[in-house]
């Protein structure tokens, strides 16, 4: 199988390589930078030399200064491209696309109800992708996080580490999701769809275990404490109360039956991913 990655550079694209490489699987890459700059770029995208298409472009681009109309162009020809070709497309979105918390998580079925902008440009290249290719599959994952390059999940690191505040908004829960996991279900989805299964359409990933801002933070400083890297006396957090004022970005739980349903896929839990992720990386510094 050789699979195309689109945005390799970003948290799950870079996970996504060396697993794919791993399992002895060919990879072709095509970054931001060029997919953004190169007109012609979009020519890998080609059923001679091409099994799967992953598109790790929208995910990412909320931090990469949001969601543009061009991206949403760019996800017109991707689609468009891959019909054409009759090439399977996993296309990653976030629950951005939901606002408020459902106790039981939200299904795939729910209509999306974004409260940002990037949650509805991220319904806008959903939409765009499964209108245009019929072979084509969105997963919704929680929110992404990895000690690949800058990020939120780095920015609090470096906060507690340096002592400098940490604002957390109370009331704001999801399911953090490592993006090697997420790397892990395309992966899997991808080979199924290259072995002939005809599952497409939208599909929910995130870790099992649903947690807020607070734990989740309060999870991070436990961990850093074992290896010395964050003073509890230093520790500088601001809770407040209205996340939506401060711009936070909502992630609530999403509901993965149908994953497990149609492709085996289960759940796993986030807590030991950011325990190794710490563990490696403090590691690294007193080597």
């Amino acid at each position: 199988m050789k699979v195309l990655i689109l945005d390799d550079n970003s948290r799950v694209g870079m996970e996504l390589v060396p697993l794919l490489v791993s399992k002895h699987y060919r990879v072709e890459l095509l970054g931001r930078e060029q997919l953004l700059a190169d007109d012609e770029a979009l020519v890998a995208i080609n059923h001679h030399s091409v099994d799967v298409v992953v598109n790790c472009f929208n995910l990412q681009s909320p931090e990469e200064g949001g969601l543009q109309e061009h991206d949403i162009e760019l996800v017109t020809r991707i689609a468009e491209l891959c019909q054409r070709e009759r090439l399977p497309c996993i296309q990653l979105s976030s629950a951005q696309v939901f606002s408020v918390n459902l106790a039981q998580g939200y299904i795939e079925g729910d209509a999306p109800n974004p409260v940002t902008r990037d949650g509805e440009m991220l319904v806008r290249a959903e939409q765009a992708m499964l209108r245009l290719c019929d072979i084509s599959l969105v997963m919704r994952v929680g929110w992404v996080f990895s000690d690949s390059g800058a990020g939120v999940f780095e920015d609090m690191l470096m906060h507690l580490e340096t002592g400098r505040e940490l604002v957390v908004y109370s009331g704001l829960e999801g399911c953090p999701t490592p993006a090697s996991d997420v790397a892990r279900v395309v992966v899997a989805c991808a080979e199924q769809l290259q072995a002939g299964a005809e599952c497409y359409g939208i599909y929910h990933y995130c870790s099992s275990d649903v947690t807020s801002s607070e734990d989740f933070t309060e999870a991070i400083i436990a961990t850093c404490q074992q290896y010395g890297q964050v003073d509890p006396e230093k520790v500088n957090i601001k809770s407040v109360d209205n996340f939506q004022k401060y711009g936070a970005v909502p992630h609530p739980a999403l509901k993965c039956l149908r994953i497990l349903n149609h492709f085996g896929i289960k759940q796993r839990p986030w807590r030991s991913v950011m325990a190794s992720l710490l563990k490696d990386r403090y590691s690294a510094t007193t080597e």
